[in-house]
């Protein structure tokens, strides 16, 4: 994409830079002189790359007051070098972002990520629309927000189809569905919007099925107190790897009964299909499972929820199914490597128009 002599110089700001961006920031490295500021992982409970290869990264300590967020460090940074473009993750809780936008001169920058979040304030969107507008360009997880996005200004728009996984991490789906058994799975850290809790009273309910529960803080869930439900339902600590392909392999359907997020990769990743509450908000990357027709369940309903998981019990084939729709979009449309081709041609598109 690029000749290795002649990289261009980005500063990326971003929220935090977790284990799960690694192959993505890792990539974009080999295609621009990358440096990456972010905060610390664990101060929000996400969990850092075991190593950052191929970019530089600067850590920076965030002091909150009132809500909002600052990283004081952030200045000396951006004036260290003459960057060929800055591309900032647009999070309105870090006032210094956008003080330091509107005073960058020169330099082009380009707004990242979410973009209108989980806020539903029209003032706020009015503040998201001036800082879009001004800026070169606008770089985003999914073609819903580039939609809206367009729509507010005229500016270069691109979705990166926000992702975690390369092309090479794809597994074909492992099935041995077990008669009179529906194998579940869920994966991630433990939040209250994840709505945990559904999946073990799934299994109180309904004697067929079986739960893993495998991420960061599952310990902070009630588990049942019948001991034969119990057995049913496992809990495991943060896997992450090749660790986490027995548990994939075991189940028959990954499920998500609140808020999702970067789950809906990891079930394409492994061939397996994914079950989603529709009566959650959720993160971007739902857009994968609409689009790939896995079903949206309604979790606050037990009667309606119940009826689906029978049904599948004796949908063998359907899961499998299911499964392959949604790897099959995600490999051609949903990966790493697309994501920094889409960010690389972002940046000289801005870059050469100058």
């Amino acid at each position: 994409m690029t000749n290795v002599a002649n990289k261009r110089k980005v500063l990326f700001i971003i929220d935090h830079a977790p284990d799960y961006r690694e192959s993505f920031l890792s990539l974009l490295g080999e295609v621009v002189e990358l440096t990456v500021v972010a905060q610390a992982c664990e101060k929000d409970g996400l969990v850092k790359p075991a190593a950052r290869q191929g970019y530089s990264y600067i850590e920076l300590p965030s002091y909150s007051f009132l809500g909002f967020r600052f990283q004081f460090g952030i200045k000396k940074v951006f004036d260290s070098q003459n960057w060929d473009l800055v591309c900032c993750s647009l999070n309105l809780r870090h006032p210094l972002r956008y003080l330091f936008f509107y005073h960058r001169k020169e330099t082009p920058w380009v707004w990242w990520g979410q973009v209108f979040g989980r806020n539903e304030f029209a003032f706020l969107d009015t503040i998201k629309k001036k800082l879009i507008t001004v800026s070169d360009g606008c770089l985003v997880y999914t073609s819903l927000i580039a939609e809206k996005v367009s729509a507010l200004a005229d500016i270069p728009v691109e979705s990166f189809n926000n992702s975690e996984v390369l092309q090479s991490e794809f597994r074909s789906g492992v099935f041995s569905q077990e008669a009179g058994k529906l194998k579940i799975l869920y994966v991630g850290r433990y939040q209250e919007r994840k709505k945990l809790h559904r999946l073990i009273s799934l299994a109180e309910r309904n004697e067929f099925i079986e739960v893993r529960l495998v991420g960061k803080g599952m310990n902070q869930l009630s588990l049942p107190a019948d001991k034969a439900v119990r057995q049913r339902v496992t809990v495991y600590g943060h896997t992450v790897g090749n660790q986490l392909n027995e548990h994939f392999d075991w189940c028959d359907l990954v499920v998500n009964p609140g808020h999702i997020g970067l789950l809906v990769m990891n079930a394409a990743r492994h061939g397996k299909g994914i079950v989603i509450d529709s009566s959650s908000k959720h993160a971007p990357e739902y857009i994968l499972a609409e689009i790939s027709s896995q079903p949206f369940v309604d979790f606050s309903n037990d009667k309606t929820v119940d009826n689906f998981f029978r049904m599948m019990l004796y949908g063998d084939s359907e899961c499998m199914a299911l499964g392959h729709a949604l790897q099959e979009r995600a490999r051609k449309d949903f990966t790493v490597e697309s994501m920094v081709r889409r960010h690389f041609d972002m940046f000289e598109r801005i870059l050469i128009g100058k």
